[in-house]
């Protein structure tokens, strides 16, 4: 996310939560992590083309702003006590 919110695209792997933090051809691009060649031509890929994933890249961070997830979790908390409340008073 630092590095986008800088826009600079990020080389990752489809593992793990890395999924929800990247988002493909936007905010950077995915590589094999086993494969030492693909991830070193993705990266000189994006050194390449850097000039043209800048305002994706910033504008997909924007996303993680920490007041827009605070918000969004707010909201979350805010459905999961009214459910448990309305089951409470059932």
């Amino acid at each position: 996310m630092e590095a986008n919110a800088c826009g600079i695209p990020v080389v990752a792997s489809k593992t793990g939560g890395i999924l929800y933090a990247v988002k493909g051809g936007i905010s950077g691009v995915f590589a094999d992590p086993t494969n030492p060649k693909d991830i070193a031509d993705k990266n000189l890929y994006l050194i390449n083309t850097l000039k043209e994933w800048k305002r994706g890249c910033i504008k997909y961070a924007k996303n993680f702003d920490v007041k827009k997830i605070t918000e969004s979790f707010k909201k979350l908390y805010k459905m999961a006590y009214n459910a448990a409340k309305n089951r409470a008073n059932q």
